[in-house]
């Protein structure tokens, strides 16, 4: 599977580099990349929007992308003594190909992050925010792509609107938590077959499905994930005997929207 993407990343760097600007040019599937902020006040933190658009029938990944893939990658360029916070990202689709599983987002990804500015900063004309944004889109075959966009703070107030209305359509796939479902977790518990580790996390309700985020140093079997009433059963082979799992999380699933999840593993 890895040689099957490296040869779609080879064959998609001979497409024409995407356009600085927020409207790609040529014939991409993203169509546009914009960056925006429903925030009028740059002195406390406030949250920045990154919104890519998609032609019909091409998907973006999520932070774990499943069996093949790559997420969404985000390098801020900010006005000194900025900090940016991690991506914040909607709940995600499953994806299936065949015996591939994926985890993305179909027609838009809507992308949020806290960006905190230093103690005593007032913004001037001159300042920006800009990101260089990276990604792999798919679909029968796989293009990566890239864009730089960017936000003078002179001009945030003038796209405020559209931004806020950014930051809902994020909000209502937003995941919660599982205790919003009134559910909790028992301690996980690792059965080793072989090679292989069955992670059972034994769960208070029933959900739909599970979207585990990436395991260091571990394969994760998707398409083998078992959901029933005991709980959540996640096949896991460990690169290596040494590798030591110790906590596992990600998007327990009901009626399409994510609740985060996380259980520490017994050892």
């Amino acid at each position: 599977m890895l040689s099957v993407l490296l040869s779609l990343l080879i064959a998609g760097s001979l497409m024409p580099t995407e356009s600085s600007s927020d409207l790609i040019q040529g014939t991409s599937p993203v169509t546009s990349v914009t960056l925006t902020t429903p925030a009028q006040n740059f002195a406390e933190p406030f949250t920045a929007v990154i919104h890519l658009a998609l032609a019909p029938d091409w998907y973006l990944y999520w932070t774990n992308p499943g069996d093949a893939g790559l997420p969404l990658a985000v390098r801020w360029r900010l006005p000194d003594g900025f900090r940016a916070g991690e991506l914040r990202f909607p709940t995600p689709e499953k994806i299936v190909h065949d015996d591939i599983i994926a985890y993305g987002y179909y027609r838009e990804l809507i992308v949020l992050c806290t960006l905190t500015p230093p103690p005593g900063y007032r913004a001037t004309a001159k300042d920006t925010l800009r990101a260089d944004v990276s990604w792999l889109v798919c679909s029968e075959s796989c293009i990566p792509g890239k864009a730089s966009v960017t936000l003078p703070f002179s001009q945030a107030a003038s796209v405020a609107p559209g931004a806020s209305e950014l930051v809902a359509r994020f909000t209502r796939m937003e995941p919660g938590t599982l205790s919003d479902l009134g559910l909790s977790t028992g301690t996980a518990i690792a059965t080793r077959v072989g090679g292989e580790l069955l992670v059972h996390i034994p769960l208070t309700g029933v959900i739909d499905d599970f979207y585990p985020d990436v395991i260091g140093d571990c394969v994760i079997d998707h398409k083998r994930i078992v959901v029933d009433t005991r709980g959540i059963t996640i096949p896991v082979t460990p690169y290596d005997s040494s590798t030591v799992v110790t906590t596992v999380s990600g998007l327990a699933i009901v009626r399409g929207k994510g609740y985060r999840l996380q259980a520490s593993l017994r050892r």
